[in-house]
């Protein structure tokens, strides 16, 4: 049976966001009902073991007596209350969303005085926030509008200074906003060579004429930190994250974190800095923080990837003490199996060959993912071992590309070929030991570990 939209929206909710969402399907239908018995059925699955969700079990198990369409339709008609939901329960979440769309509410239901007393509470609760947040002009332009532009008399007792703090608000929330729209320019245009020059230019010179902000200025020395390869700006924006003059847990906090992060580990590849401290000391903050978190969790790919960036940059030992603070808040239900390849990967990383082995054997991997990540480490700790038997490292070789080829559907293209690749390679370089031959890595679009082939070439 086609996966749903219901099924699909169900996996991506939280534990906790099932349960709101329980709560609010059982107001809606009794116990016995099937929108109510679907949900269920599917919390139940999903809760357990999302991967092996299967509608036509649940429909024979719970619904023998249902045809298929109606089952269908029943997916759909509480895939609609689901999503109804999710955008109630969104907005409810937010402070900001839930209390402008109030102030709106009251306004069309000619409720002015109450939408004129939250109106002058929330003006001047969000006018007296010290810390910096994009969000801060974004918000009061709205307030400012949904005052102006509706038949609350407010408009007229104030005479022009509504309208006055309106526009302000919009410009201020424009050039913040525009600010880091042109960093990102300059960062996705470099990432994907796309040339955004005209629209970065256009924009510097409305700056010009244009009063700035605290946040725009502060945007403006990660522009030039990113455009023009500024270190003192670089470390002025990071001095600022660091010592909190952002708002936390907002999307402007989480820019500059993963801004920051990303140019001063382009610096230290063109050798523009030459001291690790600054690195470090932004994945700390930005781990402590939650800003490289989702849902108090890393990643599993992130913290992977943090791993082998920041291990290229420190020592063995500091890479040891890091994994050990933060594996317990990877996402995942096989920590064991995360410690051992991140524990590879450190050994990998600082040549520490002869550890692999210990961290990959006998355990329990949660996906092929893993298990063939843990397939590579071993061919290179067998193959970096000199007094390994070589017969031995081409049948383990030969194994595990059998191995790869029978999973080759529960991998990316990327990572099957890139993996495949290494292994082919691998070979090559063992032969290469007794026999001369060219080994040409540009014939290998994907290929895992190149960096380290090119050091044995």
């Amino acid at each position: 049976m086609k996966q749903s939209k219901l099924v699909e929206i169900l996996k991506r909710l939280t534990k906790e966001e099932l349960s709101v969402l329980d709560r609010h399907l059982k107001s809606l239908h009794v116990a016995s009902s099937d929108n109510y018995r679907i949900f269920k059925a599917l919390q139940k699955v999903i809760l357990k073991s999302p991967d092996k969700l299967d509608l036509n079990s649940i429909k024979k198990t719970y619904f023998s007596d249902m045809a298929d369409k109606g089952f269908s339709n029943m997916l759909s008609r509480v895939g609609r209350i689901v999503v109804d939901w999710m955008v109630s329960y969104d907005v409810l979440q937010s402070a900001y969303e839930k209390e402008l769309q109030l102030v709106r509410s009251y306004n069309q239901r000619g409720l002015y005085k109450q939408a004129t007393q939250l109106y002058r509470k929330l003006e001047k609760r969000w006018t007296a926030e010290s810390k910096l947040d994009l969000n801060h002009y974004k918000y009061l332009a709205q307030l400012y509008h949904l005052q102006y532009y509706s038949d609350n008399p407010i408009k007229y007792e104030e005479g022009g200074i509504l309208l006055d703090k309106l526009v302000n608000a919009s410009v201020n929330r424009f050039v913040e906003q525009g600010q880091f729209y042109q960093i990102e320019m300059v960062n996705w245009g470099r990432i994907k060579k796309y040339d955004y020059s005209v629209l970065i230019l256009l924009f510097e010179k409305l700056k010009a004429v244009i009063p700035s902000t605290s946040i725009s200025e502060a945007g403006a020395s990660l522009f030039r930190a990113l455009q023009d390869d500024d270190l003192p700006a670089l470390e002025l924006i990071s001095a600022s994250l660091m010592q909190g003059e952002f708002k936390t847990e907002t999307e402007l906090h989480s820019l500059i974190g993963f801004y920051c992060l990303n140019c001063a580990r382009r610096f230290w590849r063109k050798g523009i800095i030459s001291e690790s401290d600054l690195i470090s000391d932004l994945y700390d903050y930005c781990l402590e923080t939650g800003i490289l978190l989702q849902n108090g969790k890393i990643p599993r790919v992130r913290f992977f990837n943090i791993i082998g960036s920041l291990g290229t940059i420190r020592s063995y030992d500091y890479m040891t003490e890091f994994i050990e603070r933060w594996i317990s808040y990877v996402e995942t239900s096989h920590t064991e199996s995360v410690y051992a390849l991140a524990m590879a990967e450190n050994c990998f990383i600082h040549q520490d060959y002869d550890r692999i082995l210990s961290y990959v054997r006998d355990v329990t991997y949660e996906d092929i993912e893993s298990r063939t990540r843990a397939i590579c480490y071993t061919c290179v700790a067998m193959y970096e071992d000199k007094d390994f038997d070589e017969a031995l490292l081409y049948t383990q070789i030969h194994n595990n590309r059998r191995f790869l080829k029978r999973h080759q559907d529960e991998l990316s293209i990327a990572a099957y070929e890139g993996r495949s690749n290494f292994l082919t390679v691998l070979m090559l370089l063992s032969k290469r030991r007794y026999k001369t031959m060219n080994i040409d890595l540009s014939a290998y679009k994907h290929l895992h570990y190149r960096t380290w082939i090119k050091t044995h070439l």
